[in-house]
C-alpha cells in the first residue's frame, strides 16, 4: 500500500498543474455590466461553469482508498497534499477545528464527485455544515452547530 500511497501522492501533485488559466472575461462576456467598472472577478464569478471538483483537477475519487485501509501516517500525507491542491484551485475547506484529519480526509475525497465552480482569483470557502444540530455531518464529538444555534 505504501508504494500506492506515493504514487497516489504525486498524481495529487501533478493535478497542480492541470489549474485553469484566467479567463479573458472581457473578450468571453463582453456585455457584462460589472467590466465597466473594472470588476473582472465578478463576471468570471458570475459566468464559470459548474463542474464537478475531480473532472476540475484531474483526479478521481476512486483513487483514493477509504480511510479505515490507510495507517494515520498515510491519512496524513494525503490530508496534506490534498490542502495543498486545494489550494491551488482557490478552495478552501472549512471543518471544525477539532476534527481529526482522518474525517477530513474523507470530507475531502467525498468533496471531489460534488460540482464547484473555478474562480482564478480570491478563495471559495467549502462548508460540510449547515450550522444545525440536528443536521450535522459531524460527530456531536466535534460539531460546532451549537456555537452558531446559541447566538
Amino acid at each position: 500500500m505504501e508504494k500506492y500511497i506515493q504514487q497516489l501522492l504525486q498524481d495529487i501533485e501533478n493535478a497542480k498543474l492541470n489549474k485553469p488559466d484566467k479567463p479573458d472575461v472581457a473578450l468571453l462576456y463582453p456585455d457584462h455590466p460589472a467590466l465597466e467598472y473594472g470588476l473582472d472577478h465578478i463576471a468570471e464569478w458570475e459566468s464559470a461553469p459548474f463542474q464537478p471538483m475531480e473532472k476540475l483537477m484531474g483526479i478521481e475519487t476512486d483513487w483514493f482508498p477509504p480511510e479505515e485501509k490507510l495507517t494515520d501516517d498515510m491519512i496524513s500525507q494525503l490530508y496534506k497534499k490534498f490542502l495543498e491542491l486545494w489550494e491551488v484551485f482557490n478552495f478552501y475547506p472549512d471543518f471544525p477545528d477539532k476534527l481529526p484529519e482522518r474525517i477530513r480526509y474523507s470530507f475531502l475525497v467525498k468533496e471531489l464527485k460534488e460540482e464547484v465552480q473555478y474562480i482564478s482569483e480570491g478563495m471559495m470557502h467549502i462548508g460540510f455544515c449547515h450550522y444545525d444540530p440536528d443536521d450535522c455531518p459531524f460527530d456531536k464529538a466535534y460539531c460546532h452547530c451549537t456555537d452558531y444555534a446559541n447566538n
